[in-house]
């Protein structure tokens, strides 16, 4: 299919393309570290219900495209931040083949928000299928968040059960003290048009180690401060690139800690046409 090339004056949102490198941490979460930032102007659209509809069938969700001007080297490993919001890219394309413009098809992952985490996220009404011409006001909030709760319920309930009946196998953690299982938790927004469900810290783990177990850990340390005065400068820093390089070396070192796979993840999908059934019922309660 042949898209219609923006004019300049469409390239209007200032946006930010990033490579994203998650690491874990010592305390609850990660280090996102943020390399080969390029900033550029784009045009930002979303995209029909029919697309979001057969993204999500596939497990590949796209909430909107973002168009720029032709740039090698992007990647499904970067993302898309605009404003304060950040975007996932799934998919890259030089436009109509004449390497004059480069798309993207992105998936809206929300607010930026530091570190990270193994969740999984119910979004809002805006991708329920009937609802897109409604504004939020239209909706009986309790009943939205009524709806939420109980789909964030089932989440929860199929990702502990991912878990125990998983016993190690399939790629999942090894249930072994039962914390993690019992750490998996759902909160729903405060606006109540998505919930949230992830594991959490509690304080018999001292430390995030769902984080380790889904990230997986790399042999050796990460780069710590330099003693003083083996830097450059008043700050005693290392010289350019070298941080970077370092970071790339350990990253491409052996595992000390192999990644899981993300039982958060799949008991979304594994729920999704029940998931999808509560909030349309939740959606078309809250308008009557």
């Amino acid at each position: 299919m042949a898209y219609r090339e923006p004019s300049a004056g469409e390239l209007d949102r200032r946006i930010t393309l990033r490579l994203r490198t998650d690491v874990p941490a010592p305390n609850q979460g990660l280090d996102s570290i943020f390399t080969d930032e390029k900033k550029r102007w784009a045009k930002i659209e979303p995209v029909g219900t029919a697309v979001y509809t057969a993204g999500v069938q596939t497990d590949v969700k796209i909430t909107h495209r973002v168009t720029f001007y032709f740039l090698k080297g992007v990647s499904d490993a970067h993302e898309v931040v605009h404003g304060g919001t950040i975007y996932r890219v799934r998919r890259v394309a030089d436009m109509n083949g004449t390497r004059r413009y480069t798309i993207l098809e992105v998936e809206e992952l929300g607010p930026q928000k530091s570190g990270g985490g193994i969740y999984a996220s119910v979004e809002s009404y805006l991708h329920v299928e009937g609802f897109e011409d409604f504004e939020r006001d239209a909706f009986d909030k309790k009943k939205i968040r009524a709806g939420m709760r109980k789909a964030g319920l089932l989440v929860t309930q199929h990702a502990q059960m991912n878990l125990v009946l998983g016993k190690g196998r399939q790629g999942y953690p090894a249930n072994r003290t039962g914390e993690t299982v019992n750490s998996i938790k759902f909160k729903v927004s405060r606006s109540g048009f998505m919930v949230k469900i992830s594991p959490t810290l509690t304080p018999a783990m001292g430390e995030f180690y769902p984080a380790y177990l889904y990230y997986g850990v790399k042999q050796g340390r990460r780069p710590q401060k330099l003693a003083p005065g083996k830097g450059i400068g008043r700050k005693n820093r290392r010289q350019a690139g070298v941080r970077t390089r370092l970071i790339a070396e350990r990253a491409a070192g052996e595992w000390r800690i192999k990644p899981h796979d993300n039982y958060m993840a799949d008991a979304l999908e594994d729920t999704s046409e029940q998931v999808r059934s509560i909030l349309f019922t939740a959606f078309a309660s809250a308008l009557s």
